[in-house]
C-alpha cells in the first residue's frame, strides 16, 4: 500500500511539473517608438505609413478606417500599448 501511495505521489509531481515548464516571452510583430511616429506626417497615405513603420502587427476587423500598431513606450521595454492610427 506504501508502494501505491509512493508512485501516486511520485506520479504528481512529475506530472504538475510538466505544466509550470518555463516559457520564454516571445515577442512578435513590430514595435514602435516615439522616434518612428514623429517620421509619420498628416496627409500620408496607408501605404507610406506602413512603408515608414513596417506592416501592422495586429489585426482589429472593428477598426475599419485606421491602423492598429503597438507602441514601445521608451524607458520601459515590457510595456507595450496599442494606439489608434485612424484615416480621415
Amino acid at each position: 500500500m506504501r508502494r501505491y501511495a509512493f508512485l501516486l505521489i511520485a506520479w504528481a509531481l512529475v506530472a504538475t511539473g510538466c505544466a509550470f515548464s518555463y516559457l520564454p516571452p516571445v515577442h512578435q510583430g513590430n514595435y514602435l517608438s516615439q522616434s518612428m511616429l514623429r517620421s509619420v506626417k498628416v496627409g500620408m497615405t496607408e501605404g507610406q505609413v506602413v512603408y515608414l513603420l513596417g506592416t501592422p502587427a495586429l489585426e482589429k476587423p472593428i477598426l475599419t478606417n485606421g491602423l492598429a500598431l503597438p507602441l514601445l513606450s521608451e524607458g520601459q521595454p515590457s510595456r507595450a500599448r496599442t494606439r489608434r492610427s485612424a484615416r480621415g
